[in-house]
């Protein structure tokens, strides 16, 4: 509401007191583009999908701006938190994980919860013993070696959903190599691998020279 006209003076003339009433009224006259009485609401939601102990989430919050993510995971450590709009997550293993979003701007917040339950077996969690990684830690080279031979493509993302690197690859006598990993930051990635009868997420390290 408008303050010109408020009877309180706070010990200022008259005419002094309504020139700042004018001004305050002047300056809070559009209140929707000070953030005061915005016009929708904030209000946070999102989906996942699930692939054995691997989770990616999907934001779907209206009017927000910032996102603060917590897996439900703590002896993830760091990795149980994020705010990014959309990450991923690698489970520690079977169990029930209750998951949090806070999405808000800089005046309003609401909160979305949900439950993700991963079984203690499952078709991805059995076709993942299908794969050997060596060396890991890796530095630029990392090797993955099969029980057969695949056609693949494959993602490779930061634990806080980022995505790095992309790219096909195809298995001669079950073998295949990803190379050029010396240009990603050394840390924890997530390395995702789809193919026509395979699906595998596993953590690699990319390591120092």
């Amino acid at each position: 509401k408008t303050p010109v006209g408020l009877g309180y003076t706070g010990g200022l003339s008259q005419p002094d007191a309504a020139y700042l009433q004018q001004i305050a009224a002047t300056t809070m006259a559009d209140p929707v583009a000070w953030n005061i009485f915005p016009s929708e609401p904030v209000t946070a939601s999102f989906t996942y999908e699930l692939v054995g102990t691997f989770a990616t989430f999907y934001n779907t919050s209206v009017n927000a701006s910032f996102y603060q993510w917590d897996f439900g995971d703590p002896v993830s450590g760091a990795q149980n938190t994020s705010n990014q709009p959309n990450p991923n997550h690698q489970y520690s293993g079977p169990g029930t994980y209750n998951v949090t979003l806070v999405a808000g701007d800089s005046c309003r917040q609401d909160t979305a919860y949900d439950t993700i339950i991963i079984e203690e077996t499952s078709l991805y969690d059995k076709d993942m013993l299908t794969l050997s990684m060596y060396p890991n830690p890796a530095y630029d080279v990392l090797n993955l070696q099969f029980k057969r031979d695949h056609s693949l493509s494959f993602q490779i993302s930061s634990m806080d959903g980022r995505v790095c690197r992309t790219g096909s690859l195809w298995t001669e006598n079950a073998k295949t190599q990803i190379k050029g990993l010396s240009a990603l930051l050394p840390g924890v990635y997530v390395l995702q691998l789809l193919g026509k009868d395979i699906r595998l997420n596993r953590k690699i390290l990319i390591s120092s020279p």
